[in-house]
């Protein structure tokens, strides 16, 4: 058993009220459980109990064993002082807080109906990563969709939460929050921290001044990445290097280190040279910003991000270094790619002053497909459809911050699985 089983029976008040009695044979009776606290303290805040007739307003603390107060060290600790009630399942031994008081202890063993316990520990004692996995085909389609555009919601909530912390360090320009998710997404898994410490690497008024001339624009963000420190024999990366020197002595600049970026296992196609070559032809489109801002449609969008880089990448994927000619060009799953990690957190961004926003970035994500990956198909194979990106995301939702913690009863599907009989 887990306490947050605990928490889920106090909170629904899921056991037996009848003859209810502390341990010290005290008359309990529950007005109110209070808030669910998920920070430091005690689990649940401004609670409100009666015992022998006496109200009593303050924090529940709720543990699998009495003892486990000592383990949590609770009793070191003045936070746990106004407790007033101590919710255990198993009463194994007398605790006390900081002050040397014994708070009120109720006991829930014989007190939770059995047939919930049983479900409880049938889920739990399933080895899958999906906890749930065989109840899934079961449960309807109202609730499934309906859990799965609140976890829609919840991820881009919390990437808007990380778009804040960007703007924290440039001013509010959005911008450059702009530049920095599409650095990021061009990145994909494997170069995104590397991307990430390179669009950081450049202060918004460098982006500013720099990407409207591509060939400066390119020196900087080459320069930066690390990738003009050597010799060429070649004029183009030699040039790119002269007018890289002239910034980086002007504006004091500090480049990446080489070693930062990865090319195993990577296609030609996503070598870093080449994102970043396309990251400067996306970047260097008059008004970006305001045309992203404005183009909501998933047509619109991909048409502004569908670049074609200049002939000499034609024939390279590194510099230096002659390759088939090729032209490259950004394909459809990665456009795809880069419309969900940057433009809807970029949208959901903007729809916190302009809600009509989050709706647009809902729409985007519902027109491209489902992503194929590891998450989505264990949900497949629990027999559940996922229809879109709207619903592949909700689930790279699900699985990171719900199912792998095992946070089921913090979960819609949990929750109602829980509650069926």
């Amino acid at each position: 058993m887990k306490e947050d089983f605990l928490h889920y029976i106090w909170k629904k008040q899921l056991f037996d009220k009848t003859d209810l009695f502390t341990i010290n044979g005290e008359k309990i009776h529950i007005i109110g459980v209070g808030e669910h606290n998920t920070n430091a303290g005690p689990d649940f805040l401004n609670a409100k109990i009666k015992i022998e007739g006496l109200i009593w307003v303050g924090n529940v603390e709720i543990h699998i064993n009495s003892s486990d107060w000592h383990k949590h060290k609770h009793q070191n600790d003045k936070a746990y002082n106004n407790v007033i009630l101590h919710l255990v399942y198993n009463d194994d031994k007398t605790i006390k807080t900081e002050k040397g008081e014994i708070p009120q202890t109720l006991k829930l063993k014989n007190k939770i109906d059995l047939k919930l316990l049983t479900k409880y520990q049938q889920v739990f004692d399933n080895k899958a990563n999906i906890l749930c996995s065989s109840y899934l085909p079961s449960v309807n389609d109202e609730i499934w969709e309906g859990t799965l555009q609140k976890l829609t919601a919840e991820r881009f909530n919390n990437k808007v939460l990380e778009i804040e912390d960007s703007l924290c360090k440039t001013n509010n320009d959005l911008e450059w929050v702009l530049f920095f998710l599409l650095a990021q997404s061009l990145g994909l898994k494997v170069n995104k921290q590397a991307m990430q410490m390179l669009a950081q690497s450049i202060p918004f008024k460098l982006l500013i001044k720099y990407q409207a001339n591509s060939f400066q624009f390119s020196a900087l963000l080459f320069g930066q990445a690390g990738f003009l420190e050597q010799e060429f024999n070649e004029g183009y990366p030699t040039r790119l290097k002269q007018e890289y020197q002239y910034l980086k002595q002007k504006h004091k600049l500090l480049p990446l280190e080489k070693f930062v970026w990865k090319f195993l296992r990577l296609r030609p196609a996503s070598f870093p040279a080449i994102r970043i070559a396309q990251l400067q032809v996306i970047m260097s489109q008059s008004q970006f910003y305001s045309k992203i801002k404005h183009a909501i449609k998933y047509e619109k969008v991909k048409e502004l991000l569908k670049v074609e880089l200049d002939e000499y990448w034609d024939r390279h994927y590194v510099f230096d270094k002659l390759s088939v000619v090729k032209k490259k060009k950004l394909g459809a799953a990665t456009l795809d790619v880069i419309i969900i990690n940057a433009i809807v957190p970029l949208y959901f961004f903007i729809g916190r002053k302009d809600e009509k926003y989050k709706g647009y970035a809902t729409d985007l994500l519902k027109e491209i497909k489902a992503e194929q990956n590891s998450i989505v198909k264990r949900y497949k194979i629990a027999g559940k459809k996922i229809k879109s990106a709207a619903d592949s995301q909700a689930l790279i939702q699900l699985y990171n911050f719900y199912c792998i913690p095992k946070k089921c009863l913090t979960c819609s599907i949990g929750k109602q699985l829980m509650k069926d009989d």
